[in-house]
């Protein structure tokens, strides 16, 4: 083989389109109201074991994704809906969908990646991990706080205060 022959052979696997992943083909549709979770990671499993560039394409809707939130978890790579490694020209394209997390979770961790683009999607929260708060008053040992209980619904127990998601959890 002539270098000439080996760079255009090299030139023509960078230009080769990546393998489309379609959700659909796990049995992922917007109409599901269940967790994401499990066909998301299988459909990324196919995708790593193609060996060459992929794109996982989700049909436009909203879709659940309940990582859970096991104690003492927090920042677990079982709490990231893609998990990327050593991966090279991976798109994740949502198509315009909203993917609604339950739990303490991120979207991705990539790491030792190259050409990996996300797109087409929004992320949002069923119940935000924060609660917005008036301070209305404080001492030394005491806090007065005014929280909209329709918004960020909780309980007391004693002294401590339980955050509710509006599932009940």
């Amino acid at each position: 083989m002539t270098s000439l022959t080996v760079i255009l052979v090299s030139l023509a696997a960078c230009l080769a389109e990546p393998e489309i992943v379609k959700m659909s083909d796990f049995s992922l549709s917007p109409s599901d109201n269940g967790n994401a979770i499990e066909k998301i990671g299988k459909a990324l499993k196919y995708g790593k074991s193609l060996g060459k560039p992929f794109e996982i394409k989700f049909e436009k809707g909203e879709y659940f994704l309940d990582v859970g939130n096991p104690a003492g978890t927090e920042g677990s790579l079982r709490n990231y809906v893609f998990l990327l490694d050593n991966l090279s020209g991976v798109t994740i394209d949502g198509g315009g969908s909203e993917f609604i997390f339950k739990g303490i979770a991120g979207f991705a961790r990539i790491v030792r990646c190259t050409n990996i683009e996300l797109r087409n999607f929004s992320i949002d929260w069923k119940r935000p991990y924060i609660t917005q708060a008036v301070i209305r008053g404080c001492g030394n040992d005491w806090m007065d706080l005014e929280i909209d209980k329709n918004q960020y619904p909780y309980e007391i127990h004693g002294k401590k205060v339980q955050y509710i998601c509006s599932d009940g959890t």
